[in-house]
């Protein structure tokens, strides 16, 4: 009979235990989450910042908003800001990368390129960056070339001429 109190009361114990420590992780999971928002948003804050300068230093054209982007995308990659790889790992994730390509899809929505243009821009230029800095940095030389080559694919005058990519 002692025993089976004993056990009880034992496993009374590890019940709470589990559970508090269940609790205590419920709580960091929620405080991680708050600390990964706060830090996008100020990843984001900063950007649109980055962003408008770039946009004020571009000519007007059909694609205005989408060039000032790439500019921007490829100034980050080459600045090799702080920050940057924590910005990368958050975009792996759907909720993060949603609220990013809204962002982005409201910064260009005023421009008059093609759609299909301007996607393949936009998805080259944050390929790159994204390789840049989680996979492999590439050579300045190279980002320059990339971003000669999506300028002028929405260039102002309306020619596509390619750019050689070194």
């Amino acid at each position: 009979m002692q025993a089976s109190i004993y056990q009880d009361v034992i496993g009374i114990q590890a019940a709470g235990q589990a559970y508090s420590l269940g609790s205590r992780f419920q709580e960091c999971s929620q405080h991680r989450a708050v600390r990964l928002e706060t830090i996008f948003e100020l990843l984001i804050l900063k950007f649109r910042e980055d962003l408008l300068q770039a946009l004020a230093e571009e000519p007007p054209g059909p694609a205005r908003h989408l060039r000032a982007y790439i500019r921007c995308v490829c100034d980050h990659a080459l600045s090799r800001q702080r920050g940057q790889k924590t910005a990368a790992q958050l975009l792996t994730r759907a909720r993060f990368q949603n609220i990013w390509f809204d962002f982005v899809d409201a910064a260009c929505a005023d421009d008059l390129v093609p759609e299909d243009i301007a996607l393949q821009c936009r998805a080259m230029v944050e390929d790159l960056w994204v390789i840049h800095v989680l996979v492999e940095p590439m050579a300045p030389q190279r980002i320059t070339g990339i971003r000669e080559h999506l300028l002028s694919l929405c260039g102002n005058d309306g020619n596509h001429e390619s750019h050689r990519i070194n």
